[in-house]
C-alpha cells in the first residue's frame, strides 16, 4: 500500500475543498436571507428553477463535459479536440433549452415561465462555468477551480443580498445574482486559464473518431444522471402537484440543511474521481479502494450522527419564520443523503473502468421506487413521504452497487460494522423527530456509539499507514 496514492489524494482533497467552501458553504449561508426575506412560495420557485436547470444540464449536454475530463487525462496528444467537442456540444445544448422554454408554462413548473428568460440564462451560465470547470480538471489546472469558485460565490452572494435583501426584488433578485456570479467564474476559467486556446473553431476536420469515442463514454452516463436527478429532485414536482408551491418551498428549505454533508462529501469525492482514475490500473490497487471507503463512510456516519443531533439548533438559524416548521423533515433526509454519497464512491468503480452502463441500471432501479414511492406516501403521510422516499430509493441504488462491485474488484470490508453503525443512525434519526423524556441523552447515546465503530475500523488503517510512512522514511 504505497503512501504516495495517500499523499496524492489528500493534496486534491485540499484543492478541491477551497473549491467547494467557495461554493457550497456560502449557497448555504445564504439560506436564512432566503427564508426571512421571501415566502415559501417564493423561495419554491428559485427551488423549483435550480432543480430543472440540474435536470436539463445532463439531458440537453449528453454528460459531455465527463468524456472531456476522461479523455483529456488519459489522451493529452489531442486535448483540443476533446475540449472543441465538447464546447460544440454545450453550444447546442443551449439552443435545444431554448426552444423548450414554452414548457415552463405547465402547472407542475409552479410559475416559472413569468421568469423564462432569465432561467434560460442560468441555464447557460450554469452548463459553460460547468463546462469548464471539467476542462481545468481535465488539464490539471486544479489550482484554477477554487479562484474560480471564490470569485462566482462571493459575487452571487453580494448581489443575493443586496437585491433579495435591501434591493426586495425577490425572485428575479436571486436570478440576477445566480447568472453574475456564474458569469464571472467562467471569465476566470477562459481568462486565467486561457482554455480558450484549447477550442478550435475549424470544426469540420475534427476526426469523427473522437466524437464516437466520446459520447460512446458520456451518453451512457446520461440516463444515470436523469435517474440520480429522479432520486433526488422529483419529489418537488409531485409536491407541487399534490401540496402546492408553498410546501415545495418548505421542503426545498429543509433539504438546505442536509447539504452540510454533500458539502464535505464533494470535497472528497472530486477528489477521489481523479485518484480513481490515476490508480485504477496500479498494483495494490482493491486495498487501496477499500481503505478509502472505510474512511470515508466513517467520516460520512460521524457528520450524519452529529449533523441529527444538532439539528433543531441549526434549524433555529437557518430556517427562518414559517419555515421552522419543516426541520422534522431534515432527519430522515439526512440518512437519504448519506445513501446517496455512499452510492456516488461505488459509482467511481464504474467510471474507473468505464463500464457506465450498471450506473443506469442501479440508479434507473432506485427512480423507480422512488417515483412509485413519493405520490403513495404523500397520500398516506403528506410531506413527510417524500423524504421516506427519498431513502428507499437511495437505499436501492447503494445495495445494488454494493453487490455488484465485486464483480469489478474485492472489497475488504467490516461488513458487520457497516450494518450496526447504519441501524443505530436511522434510530437516531427516527427518535430526533420525536418528542419522549431522556431523549437528548439517548441521542447523545447512539452518536458515541457510532463514534466507537468507526474508531475501531480506522485506528488499524491509521497505524497501518504510519507504520509505512516511517519505513519508507528510514
Amino acid at each position: 500500500m504505497a503512501v504516495g496514492k495517500y499523499k496524492n489524494l489528500l493534496v486534491n482533497i485540499l484543492l478541491f475543498a477551497c473549491n467547494t467552501v467557495a461554493t457550497k458553504l456560502i449557497t448555504f449561508l445564504l439560506v436564512p436571507l432566503y427564508t426571512f426575506y421571501m415566502t415559501s412560495s417564493e423561495f419554491g420557485i428559485t427551488d423549483v428553477a435550480s432543480t430543472t436547470v440540474n435536470l436539463l444540464l445532463p439531458l440537453a449536454t449528453l454528460q459531455i463535459s465527463e468524456a472531456v475530463l476522461r479523455y483529456a487525462i488519459d489522451d493529452s496528444k489531442h486535448q483540443r479536440e476533446y475540449v472543441t467537442i465538447g464546447f460544440g456540444v454545450t453550444v447546442m445544448s443551449c439552443v435545444i433549452v431554448g426552444a423548450l422554454l414554452p414548457t415552463l408554462s405547465l402547472n407542475i413548473f409552479g410559475g416559472l415561465d413569468d421568469y423564462r428568460w432569465l432561467f434560460f440564462l442560468t441555464y447557460v451560465a450554469s452548463a459553460f462555468q460547468g463546462f469548464f470547470g471539467y476542462v481545468a480538471r481535465g488539464l490539471n489546472q486544479i489550482k484554477l477551480i477554487p479562484i474560480s469558485s471564490a470569485a462566482s460565490s462571493l459575487t452571487s452572494g453580494l448581489l443575493a443580498w443586496v437585491f433579495i435583501g435591501p434591493a426586495n426584488l425577490g425572485v428575479h433578485g436571486y436570478f440576477y445574482a445566480v447568472i453574475a456570479g456564474a458569469s464571472l467564474g467562467i471569465l476566470v476559467f477562459v481568462i486565467g486559464g486561457r482554455e480558450y486556446r484549447y477550442i478550435r473553431f475549424e470544426c469540420q476536420d475534427l476526426n469523427r473518431v473522437y466524437i464516437r469515442r466520446m459520447l460512446s463514454y458520456s451518453i451512457p452516463l446520461v440516463p444515470n444522471a436523469l435517474s440520480w436527478w429522479i432520486n433526488s429532485n422529483v419529489n418537488r414536482y409531485f409536491i407541487i402537484g399534490m401540496l402546492g408551491i408553498g410546501l415545495s418551498g418548505l421542503f426545498a428549505a429543509a433539504s438546505k440543511i442536509p447539504n452540510i454533508i454533500n458539502l464535505l462529501s464533494q470535497v472528497f469525492l472530486s477528489a477521489w474521481t481523479l485518484s480513481a482514475f490515476q490508480e485504477f490500473k496500479k498494483e495494490g490497487v482493491d486495498k487501496f479502494f477499500s481503505v478509502v471507503f472505510k474512511i470515508f463512510h466513517a467520516m460520512g456516519v460521524v457528520l450524519a450522527s452529529a449533523l441529527i443531533l444538532v439539528v433543531p439548533w441549526i434549524a433555529s438559524f437557518m430556517l427562518q419564520k414559517e419555515f421552522y416548521a419543516a426541520w422534522t423533515l431534515v432527519p430522515i433526509m439526512i440518512i437519504a443523503v448519506l445513501y446517496n454519497i455512499l452510492s456516488s464512491f461505488f459509482a467511481s468503480l464504474y467510471t474507473s473502468n468505464m463500464k457506465t452502463m450498471f450506473l443506469f441500471i442501479t440508479t434507473a432501479a432506485g427512480a423507480l421506487v422512488t417515483m412509485i414511492a413519493t405520490p403513495l406516501l404523500i397520500k398516506w403521510m403528506g410531506l413527510p413521504g417524500t423524504t421516506i422516499a427519498m431513502l428507499l430509493g437511495n437505499l436501492v441504488v447503494l445495495i445494488l452497487r454494493v453487490k455488484d462491485s465485486r464483480k469489478i474488484m474485492a472489497f475488504s470490508l467490516d461488513w458487520l460494522n457497516v450494518l450496526c453503525t447504519e441501524i443505530i443512525l436511522l434510530v437516531q434519526a427516527v427518535l430526533r423527530t420525536m418528542d419522549i423524556p431522556a431523549l437528548p441523552f439517548i441521542l447523545a447515546a447512539t452518536c458515541i456509539a457510532i463514534c466507537g465503530l468507526q474508531a475501531a475500523q480506522l485506528v488499524p488503517i491509521g497505524k497501518d499507514i504510519w507504520r509505512r510512512y516511517r519505513r519508507r522514511r528510514a
